[in-house]
């Protein structure tokens, strides 16, 4: 014999879920989505800022490696250094500064600006205009490109 589902009042069991129950989850996940949807926004600007410092030190670590082998340029000459900088969020990578021709430009993921960086290194040793720096990449200033004689590294 087959049960039925009933109650005293209507003699059935309602199925599914009312409307005000309905109403009431949507709200509850929509007040939840709101309180978090700031942190998704800031941890998303937080990956990108680690992403530019990660990028800028590895373009001015690239810069020394042209110095210290003495990259040739199209016209096969060994310039005297290469110079690395910035202007917002593109960077700059250049032989020598007086005819300043540019070797290679790229540009940062997603507009973070690094600061001003203008650094040299000098062809063969890999020296040069190089001094203890610390570039702040982005806006939280989280990450920072700390710049020594021998490397530049991005740490938080």
């Amino acid at each position: 014999m087959k049960q039925e589902n009933k109650n005293e009042k209507n003699g059935f069991f309602p199925k599914g879920f009312t409307l005000l129950e309905l109403t009431v989850v949507i709200a509850a996940s929509m007040i939840i989505l709101a309180l978090s949807w700031d942190s998704l926004a800031k941890s998303r600007q937080d990956a990108n800022e680690s992403a530019a410092c990660n990028e800028l030190a590895s373009y001015i670590n690239k810069t020394r490696t042209y110095a210290l082998t003495g990259k040739a340029t199209d016209e096969g000459s060994v310039p005297d250094f290469f110079n690395v900088s910035t202007s917002g969020s593109d960077i700059f990578i250049k032989r020598d500064s007086k005819s300043g021709s540019l070797v290679e430009k790229y540009t940062l993921k997603n507009g973070i600006d690094c600061g001003n960086v203008d650094i040299s290194y000098s062809v063969p040793d890999g020296g040069g205009s190089v001094s203890n720096g610390t570039y702040d990449c982005g806006t939280l200033t989280k990450y920072k490109v700390k710049v020594d004689k021998f490397k530049a590294v991005c740490s938080s």
